[in-house]
């Protein structure tokens, strides 16, 4: 029987790959000795909508990994919770990005994806909110299809995934499957599997052929069992299936790692004003936890006001790169950008 194809090429071809971050200055934190992700796990989301597969396997895998790590460091870091709910980034309690920005931007055809294009899109892209950029599954009118799906990305959109960037660094590392166990500690593991193989009590059985899907896995159990997060796997509306033991997936793996970009992630001072001296030398001031740009005089007053007129050491300067990476405020302290 015929393998459906759902997007996964499986090859790593020089032209597709951008060795810059991949492989190399990789800060591997043990996050799970259990290598159990069971407990972050995203929310389950289709591929496919009505009209149309999007032929992004390799997209929704990646980013399956993407949130799980997420998830995970939401729970050892309140910092990156944080920066997380600035980008709109979690949703109903569990982090969210949206795999149609990413699908476009690395360029998936109706043959599918690599996974080093995709994972190259996720380091140079940044990921952005599935609430900024939904995939209406169930629209019919009107129908909703494949053009609209990877129509142009507009640049807005573009560059939420730049702030995304500043925050955090993404890493991906590949290595042969025959790891996986070893290397669940780290984070979940994409990895491609043969749909066409055969189940045994509802666990895929080991046999040959050419894989054709990319998933997640994120558990091996006690019985050896793989369990995988699937985005093709609608049966359950979980998204799970399991793997025996010895199952022969891809002979190529791949691992995410992500972790907050310390160089950009500032600590501002209540009650302090900051310049800008790189270009513009405009002043801002931090207050109630916002930075507010507004009036200069009316900010100096506010500051002389809520420190009693104890200036000494309220004046800090910041370059270009952190004055626009945050969020500005007017006095009244609604958003302006």
């Amino acid at each position: 029987m015929t393998n459906k194809n759902t997007g996964f090429i499986e090859k790593i071809r020089d032209s597709d790959w951008e060795l810059l971050g991949a492989n190399g200055d990789i800060d591997n934190p043990v996050l799970r000795m259990d290598g159990d992700f069971t407990s972050f796990l995203p929310e389950y989301e289709a591929q496919t909508g009505l009209y149309f597969g999007t032929q992004a396997c390799v997209t929704f895998s990646a980013l399956n990994c993407i949130e799980i790590l997420l998830n995970r460091l939401v729970e050892l870091d309140n910092n990156v919770r944080e920066e997380l709910d600035k980008l709109n980034l979690i949703a109903n309690g569990k982090v969210n990005a949206s795999d149609r920005l990413n699908a476009k931007l690395s360029g998936t055809t109706k043959r599918g994806n690599y996974y080093s294009k995709v994972a190259d899109s996720i380091r140079k892209d940044g990921i952005i909110a599935e609430s900024e950029y939904p995939f209406p599954r169930e629209q019919r009118t009107p129908v909703f299809d494949w053009d609209d799906y990877y129509q142009e990305v507009p640049k807005r959109l573009k560059d939420l995934g730049e702030k995304f960037k500043k925050k955090f660094k993404v890493n991906h590392f590949y290595f042969n499957s025959s790891h996986i166990e070893e290397r669940l500690k780290y984070g979940p593991v994409q990895v491609g599997y043969r749909t066409r193989a055969p189940k045994k009590d509802g666990v895929y059985q080991r046999t040959e052929g050419k894989t054709n899907h990319a998933i997640t896995i994120y558990n091996r159990r006690e019985d050896g069992i793989y369990e995988g997060f699937d985005h093709y796997a609608r049966e359950k509306g979980d998204g799970k299936i399991y793997f025996a033991a010895d199952f022969k997936f891809g002979r190529t793996a791949y691992q995410y790692f992500i972790k907050l970009n310390k160089e950009n992630n500032m600590v501002l001072e209540e009650n302090t004003m900051y310049q800008e001296t790189e270009k513009t030398g405009a002043f801002g001031l931090y207050v109630q936890g916002k930075f507010v740009v507004d009036d200069s005089a009316k900010m100096l007053l506010t500051l002389l006001t809520r420190t009693q007129g104890d200036i000494l050491g309220k004046f800090k300067v910041l370059n270009k790169e952190q004055w626009d990476s945050l969020d500005k405020y007017d006095l009244s302290l609604n958003k302006i950008n």
